[in-house]
């Protein structure tokens, strides 16, 4: 099964947050803030905030015959809004809370007697991150197509993690500190801060 990756979903840079936030014009520190941390977003990959370690892959896995019961059940116990669905250890899609709301409880059907692979967005649907690729690419999928989870695979389907929205969010939050502290630094000793 072809994945679809990334780099052939998103374009860069279609959506960015900071833009929103800044005038560059009329606010020198916040236009110098704007450019770090665009250009520092663009540079964070996604192995750069997820600390992948095997002990933990059985926590965000779930393989395609196992029942939904199973699976909902991991959720909760992990504190995780979706899994990534596996086949042989290889990434096939993947299931969320919404897919349990909308394809078993709506539809009448028990999660005892449904399989995780019968509700799980697979195929030519399923959109996955590389570990290489960058925190802003990832977002411009995430807003293009309504998504808050991404599985993150080798490109021979081997899963190696799973990015959320809120792991985007984190990361976002560290950088505009990282940003805020180095302006802080330059306010205090004073060096000129230009625009152009």
């Amino acid at each position: 099964m072809a994945l679809l990756r990334l780099s052939r979903a998103a374009p860069r840079g279609l959506w960015n947050p900071f833009k929103l936030s800044f005038n560059r014009k009329f606010h020198s520190h916040a236009g110098l803030m704007a450019t770090a941390m665009e250009e520092g977003l663009l540079e964070i990959t996604v192995q750069d905030i997820l600390k992948v370690n095997d002990k933990w892959r059985h926590m965000w896995t779930v393989d395609e015959n196992e029942t939904v019961f199973e699976a909902t059940r991991q959720m909760v116990d992990f504190k995780l809004g979706s899994l990534c669905v596996t086949k042989s250890g290889k990434v096939v899609g993947i299931v969320t809370e919404r897919d349990y709301l909308r394809k078993v409880v709506h539809e009448g059907r028990t999660s005892m007697d449904t399989k995780v692979g019968e509700i799980s967005t697979m195929g030519n649907k399923l959109i996955c991150a590389s570990p290489t690729d960058s925190l802003q690419d990832c977002v411009d999928i995430m807003a293009i197509k309504d998504i808050r989870h991404l599985p993150v695979s080798q490109s021979d389907g081997e899963v190696v993690g799973l990015l959320s929205i809120k792991d985007i969010a984190r990361a976002f939050s560290n950088e505009r500190s990282t940003v805020l502290s180095t302006l802080e630094e330059i306010r205090e000793s004073r060096m000129p801060i230009h625009d152009g």
